[in-house]
């Protein structure tokens, strides 16, 4: 028997820009009131209905460039709620069943503790954590009913990603944080609020109209110190992605920093082999040897196998820049400015203004090998994820609440997580419970902070 194509008032198939797959909806040709959901370039589905949803929920199949997300909307409470599933998750109501088929959440036999020893580092008290990308990755945890920055997505109790690397620092000896803002931007402060405040650390926002890449609110502190008082120039800076988390030792990494006299260090982790086209691979000239750390070779942007050769450190993220290399960066942002202004004169274009992004693996690091000046690589002890897609947010959350990566748990924990595998937001588990739906199996609840925008 074949199935054939339906359509239902209460599913909708969503496809988010830049994702791979797109969906349809058939209705099962062997059980009734049976619907699924399969992408176009897949034979199996990814997703199962049963039953008939009640008025006051709708389900949406969601395509994100993270892969595959459903997003149950329930109306019923005042402030609505959203669930996300995730592959693996089942939602159970009043005559209806939603399972995601699939995988997220790892079993607690694969998780293991990474607990890195304290360190102390005296060279610095300043830092940037990147807070401006779009989270374009991680919807629909992003959309813009949620009204949250990646950054400000929540982590562990009541603190968020970015708290949690403020909490990092915090005890790592850095007083003054750093901080580019553009999309949700209030996210963003209100999450650094809060942890700044618990942590006795004071933050400086730099707030950007439009991304201008990794190294672009770095560059503009410096071109504008006097707006910026607290800034160093004469001290080093360490720089985080602000989509991270981790409970690296970022101390050691500024002691090896200064210990090399380097002018930039990209802190980096040794991957499996079927990790590296992942990831931006370092390659060092010790990549032969047992331990890959050293001055830097080159940079290979998600290599083959191959194209890896013996290199398998992967760039984390972290960066310690020193100051002598700051001078650098005005040079080398005008340098390219300069070039692409030359080129649209040959070609007759608008010249234009200033660069789009200006980055440090493509441009900052790039620049440093191309004048010799002494860039090393570090690998960095401790646990490190970038929670770039819902499934990485998800398994990465997991761990943290099963005691992995050795922080604080909120109390009552079961406000928060249970062991079926359901992440509930700040708020969210007291309304979640009078929808009386059966969660299982990676199930994020958010509450919409604007129900008008469905």
């Amino acid at each position: 028997m074949t199935a054939t194509q339906a359509q239902r008032n209460d599913i909708s198939l969503f496809h988010a820009t830049g994702a791979p797959q797109e969906y349809r909806l058939l209705e099962s040709p062997i059980k009734k009131n049976q619907w699924l959901i399969q992408r176009l370039d897949l034979e199996t589905p990814v997703a199962c209905l049963e039953g008939v949803l009640p008025e006051h929920i709708r389900f949406e199949a969601y395509a994100s460039r993270g892969g595959d997300v459903g997003v149950l909307h329930s109306g019923s409470n005042p402030s609505s709620l959203a669930y996300f599933l995730l592959p693996g998750a089942t939602v159970e109501g009043n005559g209806f069943k939603i399972t995601l088929f699939g995988e997220t959440l790892p079993s607690q036999q694969e998780q293991q503790k990474t607990h890195p020893p304290a360190s102390q580092q005296q060279f610095t008290q300043q830092a940037m954590i990147l807070g401006a990308g779009l989270g374009t990755r991680i919807l629909p945890l992003t959309e813009d009913y949620l009204n949250l920055a990646k950054p400000a997505l929540p982590w562990v109790g009541d603190t968020t990603v970015i708290g949690s690397l403020v909490e990092l620092l915090a005890k790592q000896g850095i007083k003054r944080i750093y901080v580019n803002t553009f999309f949700q931007r209030k996210s963003v402060q209100d999450a650094l609020n809060q942890a700044c405040h618990q942590h006795g650390v004071e933050w400086f926002e730099i707030p950007e109209e439009r991304p201008t890449g990794t190294a672009g609110g770095v560059l503009h502190i410096l071109n504008h110190l006097n707006a910026f008082a607290s800034f160093n120039p004469n001290e080093p800076l360490l720089v985080l992605q602000g989509d991270a988390v981790s409970n690296v030792d970022l101390a050691a990494l500024v002691n090896v920093h200064h210990a090399n006299q380097a002018y930039a260090t990209v802190g980096c982790q040794i991957v499996a082999d079927e990790d590296v086209p992942k990831f931006g691979i370092v390659a060092t000239y010790a990549t032969e040897a047992k331990d890959q750390s050293g001055k830097v070779r080159t940079f290979l942007e998600k290599p083959s196998l191959a194209q890896a050769g013996s290199s398998r450190l992967a760039s984390t993220g972290f960066y310690v820049l020193a100051p002598s290399v700051f001078p650098y960066l005005k040079t080398w942002y005008q340098e390219r400015l300069n070039a692409l202004q030359a080129e649209a004169k040959t070609k007759n274009e608008p010249i234009p203004t200033e660069l789009k992004e200006f980055d440090f693996a493509q441009d900052v690091f790039n620049m440093c090998l191309k004048a010799d000046l002494p860039l090393y690589a570090q690998e960095v002890e401790g646990f490190w994820c970038d929670i770039g897609n819902p499934a990485q947010y998800v398994e990465t959350l997991a761990m943290a609440y099963r005691g992995a990566l050795g922080q604080v748990l909120p109390e009552p924990l079961g406000d928060y997580f249970d062991e079926a595998g359901v992440f509930y937001w700040q708020g969210t588990k007291t309304l979640a419970d009078k929808d009386e739906l059966s969660l299982a199996g990676g199930v994020v609840v958010a509450l919409k902070k604007d129900p008008s925008a469905l």
